[in-house]
């Protein structure tokens, strides 16, 4: 009798103890997020204007309960981050981490300095979970690649992409504008549509005034219905990063229009800037299905004729796999335009 009391006290304290440490949530579940894939630093060894700082952030998506202890683990000397560990709490919080490059103008002096072109790692690590976030002092090719392959969800709906010729290195600085609701040209004005049945891309021709894509300007452009615009040739469809790279173009979105029931193109030349727009189209592989059909998705392109570029993503289809972004042409159709590139993280840019 004895024992059986002894044990019935022994299960209760457990119990207790159990309780304790589920209210106070030890046994609650941390989810460390970060908020960018990659970072990078621009910098000019002509001009001497460089980039040497830079923010992310870290939070705990997981259980409201949990508390999440990270650390901030830079690979490479040149690279110091400040702080280099914390605990969040899942209640909406992050942290700053402030990222530093050492840059020298002679780097072989000092060998805690980043070389002109040098790519690093960051490991940010935490709860089981390990994210790594690359940062590079080689050009930004504004290029980034969504789907299973790099894992990277498309993260660019209801967003406006806009690029600022500023003759760096990268040829552009790149903003970014988010919560977008509308295209900047309404569907009651788009312009002339586009004929794919005549000619797939469709050439327009500029006679009145050329547009200029990565400093060089062009009289006639081309409309894909894979998504993409090409400058001064047809372009290729960017199945690969040697395609997107291979001609002047913006892929815009891996789309395919086969019938009017998927949707149109449309083109319009306006003052002082060409617009072209994608209404209502389906993504090209495995679209997600919505009320018994595949998700329509709307984009636009402005190219102004000072150079600057704008691309507006509205609700776009979560399943895109593919490759989104500029491309200054130039290559040989099999690889990027130089092997040190890196891909992009396109939402990582200043909000204007």
């Amino acid at each position: 009798m004895k024992n059986l009391l002894k044990k019935t006290r022994l299960s209760a304290l457990l119990m207790q103890f159990i309780l304790v440490l589920i209210i106070s949530g030890c046994f609650s579940r941390p989810e460390l997020q970060v908020s960018a894939y990659s970072h990078h630093f621009p910098g000019d060894p002509y001009t001497g204007h460089v980039e040497t700082e830079w923010t992310f952030q870290v939070w705990n998506s997981g259980d409201p309960s949990s508390l999440l202890k990270f650390k901030v683990i830079p690979q490479q000397s040149w690279i110091e981050v400040s702080p280099n560990a914390g605990l969040i709490r899942a209640n909406g919080e992050h942290v700053d981490v402030l990222v530093k490059i050492l840059r020298n103008d002679f780097p072989s002096v000092d060998q805690k300095s980043a070389p002109w072109f040098s790519t690093g790692e960051i490991k940010v690590v935490g709860g089981g979970i390990e994210k790594v976030i690359t940062v590079t002092t080689v050009p930004n090719f504004y290029t980034e690649i969504f789907g299973a392959y790099y894992n990277r969800a498309f993260d660019l709906s209801t967003t406006t992409l806009v690029f600022v010729p500023d003759n760096s290195l990268s040829f552009y600085k790149q903003f970014i504008k988010k919560n977008v609701t509308t295209l900047p040209i309404s569907s009651a004005n788009l312009g002339q549509p586009v004929y794919f049945e005549l000619g797939d891309p469709f050439p327009f021709s500029l006679s009145t005034k050329p547009v200029s894509f990565y400093g060089k300007s062009y009289d006639k452009v081309f409309v894909s219905s894979k998504g993409y615009v090409s400058f001064g040739s047809e372009g290729k469809e960017p199945i690969t990063v040697g395609a997107h790279f291979a001609f002047p173009q913006i892929s815009v979105l891996p789309i395919r229009i086969s019938s009017p029931n998927e949707g149109g193109a449309y083109f319009l030349i306006l003052p002082e800037k060409i617009v072209i727009t994608w209404l209502d189209v389906v993504i090209k592989d495995n679209p997600t299905i919505v009320d018994g059909g595949p998700k329509r998705n709307s984009m636009q392109v402005e190219v102004l004729y000072n150079g600057e570029i704008r691309i507006t993503y509205l609700d776009i289809d979560p399943k895109v796999s593919g490759i989104v972004g500029l491309s200054c042409g130039g290559g040989d159709g099999t690889k990027p335009p130089m092997e040190d590139f890196i891909v992009s993280d396109l939402t990582n840019a200043p909000e204007i």
